[in-house]
Order: C-alpha cells, then sequence, then structure tokens
C-alpha cells in the first residue's frame, strides 16, 4: 500500500462534471463559425489540441472574437455546474485526515476561479496551479513538478488523480502514483480501454471508492 501524504487533482473531468459544459460552449461558439461538433468524441478532438489551431480550423478572424464568443457561452453553460456524486465528500475526508491536496489542471485561472467560487471547495487545496502558470501542459509534468515544489512535498509520497491519458503520463512522468477516474458519466467522451493502457496505479468509477482505497472511510 502506498504511503500518502499528498493528493493531486485534475479539474476538468475529474472533480467536476463539466465535460459536458464545455462541449455546449464549443458548440455555442463553433455556431458562429457555421462549424458543428457531431458528438462528444469530436468534441475531445478540439478539446485537447492548443486553442490557436482551433481558431484557425473554424475559420476565427481573431483570437479576441473567438474567446468573446467562448466566455458568452461559458458563463452560460457553467453556471449550473456540479460536483461529481461524492467528490466533495472525499474532498473532506481527505481534508480530516489531513492529507495535502493540490489542484493541477489546464483550465486558465480565470474560468477555475469562476467554477471554484461558485462550487466552495477552493478551501480544500494548499496549491492550484493553471494553464496560466505554466509553458508546458500536461501530459508533459511541469504542471505537476510545480504544484509539489510550491507544496515541499515528495512525489514518492504523492498521489495524482486525473479522468485522461494526459493526467496519467504527467504523474507517471513526474514520479507520483496515479489514479485514473472513470465514472460512467464520461464514457460518450473517451475509449476508456484506450485510458486503461495509460496503466495508472489505481482506477476506479467513483469516489466512495477512492475514500476505501485510501483508508479514509
Amino acid at each position: 500500500m502506498m504511503n500518502l501524504s499528498t493528493i493531486l487533482f485534475d479539474f476538468d473531468g475529474t472533480l467536476v462534471q463539466s465535460l459536458p459544459k464545455w462541449l455546449e460552449t464549443y458548440r455555442y461558439t463553433f455556431s458562429f463559425y457555421d462549424k458543428e461538433l457531431a458528438d462528444e468524441r469530436a468534441f475531445i478532438k478540439y478539446w485537447y489540441q492548443p486553442l490557436p489551431e482551433t481558431i484557425a480550423q473554424v475559420g476565427a478572424p481573431s483570437f479576441g472574437e473567438f474567446a468573446g464568443h467562448m466566455e458568452k457561452g461559458f458563463l452560460k453553460a457553467f453556471a449550473t455546474l456540479e460536483l461529481y456524486p461524492g467528490a466533495r465528500e472525499m474532498l473532506e475526508a481527505c481534508h480530516q485526515k489531513k492529507l495535502t491536496m493540490g489542484l493541477v489542471t489546464s483550465s486558465p485561472r480565470e474560468a477555475l476561479a469562476y467554477t471554484l467560487g461558485r462550487l466552495k471547495i477552493e478551501h480544500y487545496f494548499d496549491t492550484i496551479i493553471t494553464s496560466t502558470d505554466i509553458k508546458k501542459p500536461k501530459p508533459h509534468p511541469e504542471s505537476v513538478l510545480i504544484a509539489l515544489s510550491k507544496l515541499g512535498k515528495a512525489a514518492g509520497e504523492t498521489l495524482f488523480v486525473g479522468d485522461y491519458i494526459y493526467d496519467v503520463a504527467a504523474g507517471q512522468e513526474a514520479g507520483t502514483y496515479t489514479g485514473l477516474f472513470l465514472p460512467p458519466a464520461n464514457s460518450p467522451y473517451y475509449d476508456f480501454e484506450e485510458l486503461r493502457a495509460s496503466r495508472p496505479d489505481f482506477t476506479f468509477a467513483g469516489y466512495e471508492e477512492l475514500v476505501a482505497y485510501l483508508g479514509l472511510s
């Protein structure tokens, strides 16, 4: 059994049920350029590529215009964002056991601040690393390594939990243990067998499983 002092979490698709919200945001934005997203898998291809590539592919005349549409779509879609079932209870259980927690996300800081404010979970995290804070996004380990440095924690006592192969790869490269979250709600977006092939240390479908695995129940 791993001896853990620290847990790092991805945010989108891991703690919060935001994949449908981002899909809604992208569909709203793409509608201004007569571009459609056929399904969840089509959206994921855009979600994990650099935003300048997406802007070029849809034919937006400028970053500013595209970002303006994104912001309007985001504010509308994310007004009803919710945590995954059991996530809040899991965070509280980790807090009660005095585990150090950090957030490592590819979302920009401004978007994250809005959602954290609504969900009222920011106080659980001892550090928060966003795409605004790094140069190399996941699967590069930079964000994980920065989080560990800020926390003063060793990779060997840390579990990094995410929902995608990029999270697993970033954690593995940084030297942490890795947990892969595969809730049924995420299945339209991902090939779960492909995700499992990334060989995380632990795979789970609900947060009650993580609580039990960590011996917090």
